[in-house]
């Protein structure tokens, strides 16, 4: 993950992250007692997360506040989200002096570059692998129903979504290990060109240090 959103988030106090975090499901199991830098940490392994995060500082356009079309410091102003547009196009070698839409396009067009897929080729090639609409709870469908995104697409592009988000793999990797019969997780293991000998428990393990080896 660059360094740039991390230097962006930094900035902010430990409560504003977790106020502006509030609404997000994925969110929802970190408790008010999280460590600042945990708190960032989790934010740039999850693109959904990090996308809701950044998003806040669109609503509404900003119509509504000078706070965007000024210099001053952040710390100075009246605003209820403590990150500044400008300054964070500052940080990302972003022109601000373009229109709403276009300077959403291109912080959101930042945020992507930074969940290259060769980096998470591993977490990709594993929720491939898993089934869609199906009784068991570690299907894709399922899984992105749970954490209240949409499951209607092609396959490929909701397998790369899932992937670049480490805490819905972490999710899927659990029901599997609570779930999945050793026939399936040896079929998992042959699909990810890994050792399929062994017991479920070996399988399991291998699976998941495939999948989070970085």
């Amino acid at each position: 993950m660059d360094n740039k959103f991390k230097k962006i988030l930094n900035r902010m106090e430990r409560e504003d992250i977790l106020d502006n975090l509030n609404g997000s499901e994925l969110f929802s199991e970190f408790g008010e007692h999280t460590p600042k830098e945990k708190l960032i940490e989790i934010i740039l392994k999850n693109y959904t997360l990090l996308e809701f995060f950044i998003g806040d500082l669109f609503d509404d356009d900003g119509k509504s506040n000078n706070y965007w079309n000024n210099d001053q410091h952040p710390s100075e102003q009246m605003s209820p989200f403590p990150l500044d547009r400008k300054i964070m196009c500052a940080d990302l070698g972003i022109d601000f002096n373009i229109n709403i839409d276009e300077l959403r396009k291109k912080i959101l067009g930042e945020i992507n570059k930074n969940f290259d897929n060769k980096d998470i080729q591993n977490k990709i090639n594993f929720i491939s692998t898993l089934p869609f609409s199906t009784s068991y709870s570690y299907d894709l469908k399922n899984i992105l129903e749970y954490h209240e995104m949409s499951s209607k697409g092609k396959k490929e592009e909701l397998v790369e979504i899932v992937a670049k988000n480490d805490l819905i793999v972490k999710y899927a990797m659990n029901k599997c290990k609570g779930e999945l019969e050793k026939d399936d997780a040896k079929k998992i293991c042959d699909f990810l060109s890994i050792d399929s000998k062994g017991n479920r428990d070996e399988l399991l393990q291998r699976i998941n240090d495939y999948v989070f080896k970085n």
